[in-house]
């Protein structure tokens, strides 16, 4: 007898667990969608990061030059003086210790007093500016981004900023500052520490000129130009606490252009203007000034005192002038245009187009050294005076000539 084939029901319905079933889909796809969203968003975040600190161009030219010629290396290769600048643009020197810093159109190079580097690197920036600190050098890109601070020992911290920049200071020790473009105002500057951290910023409604530490870095000078209700010029000195973030004093000079400014160990600040030398002391209220009838020409700071250089039109004749921190005023007329000027503790070395002549703070004549026409620049530190000239960076001799005396003919 045949079994009767079963007949199979179809089963019932669930539409709680299909409900479920949808519901468990639909958080699966929100955590999907939330999860793209949160790789976007750090995405985005670390790149405005790498934007701010880093120089991310800078970065990609020198993650391109590697994949093509190797690691960029520095072009001044030295082990001692003279130091050959053949393959290089020089553009100045700073004394940094017991030697200079050396700042090329490609490169900044830290010198040992025997010639050799104890650190160099590649800024890459198209127009190079460096300052020179107790310890530690800043170098920005004047109407660019990038800028970084570096010691002896290498790398400090490396930044860009997000407006342009138009100049800058280092400290002392392990602060920085930097101005910049700003918008609604003519300007800003902030105070980073070592590890570009911000410490104080201000925007100001007057074009900023220049910034300085006072020597322990806690306070902070900034000159600006600005304009009476007269409309005459007027160079105003803003004084701040940076650990406060607060402003101190504001003294000003009527019918002046600020140039410079500098804060001396004692306290005191200098303002070199277009017309005269303001000086504010130590209670950043008493003010006064030393004027000058002659055309401003250049200047050289000490921790001490302020040399200035003036000359007429035709620039046949200068006068060199010594302002110390008591007011002292000492000066010299030389009839030849000064091309450059140094200064230093132990004295002032004069560069003119063949010699470079060395006199003490009291302008008593301490010699005369015959150079080449090719040096634009010289240098005092660590007891030398250093020339620099398209071709070679090298220090004078104790009897009056180049170290390499054959280089410097050439």
């Amino acid at each position: 007898m045949k079994q009767k084939k079963k007949t199979e029901q179809p089963k019932s319905y669930d539409i709680e667990e299909y409900r479920r079933k949808k519901k468990r889909e639909r958080l699966i796809h929100r955590l999907i969608r939330l999860g793209a969203v949160l790789l976007i968003l750090g995405a985005i975040i670390g790149g405005v990061y790498l934007y701010h600190r880093y120089d991310v161009e800078q970065l990609i030219r020198n993650a391109a030059t590697t994949q093509t010629q190797g690691t960029v290396a520095p072009s001044v290769q030295t082990t001692s003086f003279p130091v050959a600048l053949d393959a290089v643009k020089p553009l100045g020197i700073e004394a940094f210790g017991d030697s200079v810093a050396l700042l090329t159109s490609d490169e900044v190079a830290l010198l040992e007093s025997d010639g050799t580097t104890s650190f160099q690197f590649v800024h890459g920036y198209t127009n190079p500016v460096l300052k020179i600190g107790d310890s530690r050098v800043l170098t920005y890109d004047r109407g660019g981004y990038g800028y970084r601070l570096d010691s002896r020992q290498g790398n400090v911290y490396t930044g860009r900023s997000t407006n342009t920049i138009l100049t800058g200071a280092a400290g002392h020790d392990s602060v920085f500052a930097l101005v910049t473009s700003e918008s609604y105002y003519a300007g800003s500057v902030t105070v980073y520490n070592k590890s570009g951290e911000e410490l104080l910023k201000w925007s100001s409604a007057d074009p900023i000129v220049d910034v300085d530490f006072s020597p322990d870095d806690k306070k902070l000078a900034v000159a600006c130009v600005t304009f009476d209700l007269q409309g005459e010029l007027v160079a105003t000195v803003h004084i701040f606490d940076i650990n406060k973030e607060e402003e101190l004093a504001t003294p000003s000079f009527s019918d002046v252009m600020p140039v410079a400014i500098n804060y001396k160990e004692s306290g005191q600040i200098h303002l070199i203007c277009d017309g005269m030398l303001g000086i504010i002391e130590k209670d950043m209220e008493t003010t006064s000034t030393s004027t000058y009838l002659r055309e401003l020409h250049t200047y050289a700071f000490t921790h001490e005192g302020t040399v200035l250089v003036s000359s007429d039109s035709h620039e046949v004749s200068s006068t060199v002038t010594y302002i110390n921190e008591d007011g002292e005023t000492k000066s010299l007329n030389i009839s030849a245009a000064v091309v450059d000027v140094a200064v230093s503790k132990d004295g002032i070395c004069i560069l003119t187009d063949s010699a470079v002549q060395e006199y003490g703070l009291d302008f008593q004549s301490e010699g005369t050294y015959t150079v080449g026409n090719s040096i634009f620049e010289i240098e005092m530190a660590g007891g030398r005076i250093y020339s620099l000239s398209a071709s070679y960076l090298d220090f004078l001799d104790q009897d009056g000539t180049p170290s390499d005396e054959e280089g410097e003919s050439d």
